[in-house]
């Protein structure tokens, strides 16, 4: 099953509602797709494709925190004056953990004296498996508040995803270039970048670009946004050009894209005719080329 991932330099340059229209527009051409969160600190994905969990398919527990037995404590306040990451507290007379502060890194069990606190791992997140109101399984996950590892509860949801029937895995990534996007790529058969013509979004497409040439996964561009800035369109273009990059399609600002997320739909399901949906069937024909 082919990997395909769609991800961003930056957030908020119309990444998940390209994922979700993508996913809708190539199902209607027959082809299946397995549909995976890949932004587990914020993932929105769900809202637009009506995704039905089947209840929680995995829960993951990566993360290590710190507990004090307050029986045993003696109140001594050495873990208090070893913790570098202010993890330790004192209320009602009692010293504590933060576990959003606690790192696990164990110092405080080493200078206890009386082995008073102990390390465990607790739960960093939770994944689901399901299927969307269009009949086709995603696989979608939330990190918990404060949580690391969210690298890995992506790398989680894709083996989750690739273990289903489906003829493509459909990645939604993180915007930026952090762990989450790193698993997210990793492995991945094509990258397709999203950007818009604004000096933030650009900027973050170079640094992008840097992250899939060292994994050697070929990328794809999508200028979202296209038309409210022609001189940022022109340096996209050239600068594509010169780093041998497919733009795949220019999508122009599109109002039906607003009303289409007041309503939680695609824009390919909301409005098939509009300006938006029928840039896009430029990457669906792309994708489909893709399969074969």
């Amino acid at each position: 099953m082919k990997k395909l991932v769609i991800v961003s330099g930056k957030g908020g340059v119309g990444k998940t509602v390209i994922t979700a229209s993508l996913a809708f527009s190539l199902n209607g051409e027959g082809i299946k797709p397995v549909v995976a969160e890949g932004d587990v600190d914020t993932p929105n994905l769900h809202l637009l494709l009506g995704f039905k969990p089947e209840g929680v398919s995995k829960v993951l527990r990566a993360s290590r925190k710190a507990k004090i037995d307050s029986v045993k404590c003696l109140d001594c306040g050495a873990c208090y004056e070893a913790c570098q990451f202010s993890a330790i507290r004192r209320g009602r007379g009692k010293y504590y953990v933060d576990t959003y502060l606690c790192e696990g890194c164990g110092t405080c069990s080493l200078v206890c004296p009386v082995n008073a606190i102990s390390i465990s791992e607790e739960l960093t997140g939770e994944i689901y498996v399901g299927s969307t109101r269009y009949g086709f399984p995603m696989v979608t996950a939330k990190l918990r508040a404060g949580e690391k590892n969210s690298g890995l509860l992506v790398t989680e949801v894709k083996k989750l995803a690739e273990s289903l029937r489906g003829d493509l895995t459909l990645i939604d990534g993180a915007p930026g270039i952090g762990c989450e996007v790193i698993s997210a790529i990793s492995g991945s058969d094509y990258v397709i970048a999203v950007t818009e013509p604004t000096p933030p979004s650009f900027n973050g497409f170079k640094r992008l670009l840097e992250l899939t040439h060292y994994f050697k996964v070929q990328t794809g561009l999508i200028v979202n946004k296209s038309t409210i800035n022609e001189s940022y369109l022109i340096k996209l273009e050239s600068y594509a050009k010169e780093r041998n990059v497919e733009i795949l399609a220019k999508l122009p600002f599109d109002f039906k894209v607003v009303e289409a997320l007041a309503t939680g739909k695609p824009v390919t399901d909301y409005d098939p005719s509009s300006p938006f949906s029928r840039g896009l069937s430029r990457v669906v024909k792309f994708v489909k080329e893709l399969m074969k």
